[in-house]
C-alpha cells in the first residue's frame, strides 16, 4: 500500500466512512463510531457472531485494535462462564438422575 493509499484509508476511517479495526481510533468521533458499532453488534447473537468473524479476519491480517480485542475477550469470558454453568447443570442433573435410581447413558 502506498503512502497516499494509507493516508486515504486513515482519512476514511477517521471520518467514519470505513472502520480500520487493525489500528486504534484517530479521533474522538471515530472512537464514538466504533463504540456505537460494538454496542449495536453485541446486542444480538448474529451481531456477536459477526464480531467474532471480524476479529478473526482482522487478526489474520495482523494486529487487532484494542477496542475490538477487548470486546472479543469479554465475549470469550462470558461464553466460558456460560459453558461452565451449563456443564455444572448437566453434571448435577446426571447425579440427580443416578441418585433417583435412573440409568446414566
Amino acid at each position: 500500500m502506498s503512502a497516499l493509499d494509507e493516508a486515504i484509508a486513515i482519512a476514511l476511517s477517521a471520518s467514519g466512512e470505513v472502520v480500520d479495526w487493525s489500528r486504534e481510533p484517530l479521533t474522538e468521533r471515530e472512537r464514538r463510531i466504533r463504540a456505537r458499532y460494538i454496542e449495536h453488534a453485541t446486542s444480538t447473537w448474529a451481531g456477536k457472531v459477526q464480531l467474532i468473524l471480524l476479529v478473526l479476519a482482522v487478526q489474520g491480517r495482523g494486529r487487532v485494535a484494542s477496542d475490538l480485542h477487548r470486546v472479543a475477550r469479554q465475549m470469550a469470558e462470558n461464553a466460558k462462564r456460560s459453558n461452565a454453568q451449563a456443564e455444572r447443570h448437566r453434571i448435577n442433573r446426571a447425579i440427580e438422575d443416578l441418585d433417583d435410581g435412573g440409568a446414566a447413558s
